[in-house]
């Protein structure tokens, strides 16, 4: 079975959030049970490289309605 965790990548200005977010896309790329993370993003942000990363471009902050779309597409 396939897992397939869809995210969303923002900009944020505090430094603690950034590091806990960044730190949960890497526990979450380290899981040996999730094969691929779906990145949302409104702009480019730096993301780790990574082959189970793919990068989506959305309009604006994410929705669960825009999150269950992009799940649906893959």
């Amino acid at each position: 079975m396939m897992i397939r965790l869809v995210v969303e990548q923002y900009k944020v200005a505090n430094d603690a959030r950034r590091a806990e977010l960044e730190r949960c896309l890497a526990e979450n790329l380290a899981n040996p049970f999730i094969n691929e993370v779906v990145v949302l993003q409104e702009r480019p942000l730096p993301t780790p490289l990574d082959e189970t990363i793919k990068l989506v471009k959305i309009d604006s902050r994410a929705t669960y309605r825009a999150a269950f779309d992009v799940a649906n597409r893959f």
